[in-house]
């Protein structure tokens, strides 16, 4: 199961939550097309689990669909990348919500320059204020 929640607000709850869960299937969560979803974590056997809510609203009950594009992870890091479409119907109705969703997090290399230049740019700074303190330039 994977649970993305997204937009704290001032209640610090999530603002919108999306779920896609495969567990039921006895299967782990990878690319390829889900059909007959049904509301997780309430999903029963034989069936993917898809939530969306938003703002504290959902289904009670829902059918619906999707498909992982795009699923890399490791043990250490996490999730690195997901990318998934999805379709879903609230209590049976014909109307439906159609969503794209994609996360990427950066390459760890991007993450560690940005690092040492905030280090770097401090330490100067540091030195410059130490420098005046002192009476020194």
């Amino acid at each position: 199961m994977v649970v993305f929640l997204m937009g704290l607000g001032e209640s610090q709850k999530p603002f919108a939550s999306l779920t896609f869960s495969t567990g039921l299937l006895d299967i782990p969560l990878q690319s390829g097309f889900y059909n007959n979803a049904e509301r997780s974590p309430f999903e029963s056997a034989g069936h993917p689990g898809l939530a969306f809510f938003f703002d504290g609203r959902g289904c009670n009950t829902l059918t619906g669909n999707f498909t992982i594009h795009e699923f890399s992870h490791s043990p250490t890091l996490g999730i690195q990348s997901f990318s998934a479409t999805f379709e879903q119907h609230c209590e049976g109705a014909a109307p439906a919500l159609f969503g794209t969703f994609s996360y990427q997090i950066p390459e760890p290399s991007v993450l560690s320059l940005a690092l040492v230049a905030v280090v770097v740019v401090r330490r100067s700074t540091s030195r410059r204020r130490l420098a005046a303190a002192n009476g020194s330039t």
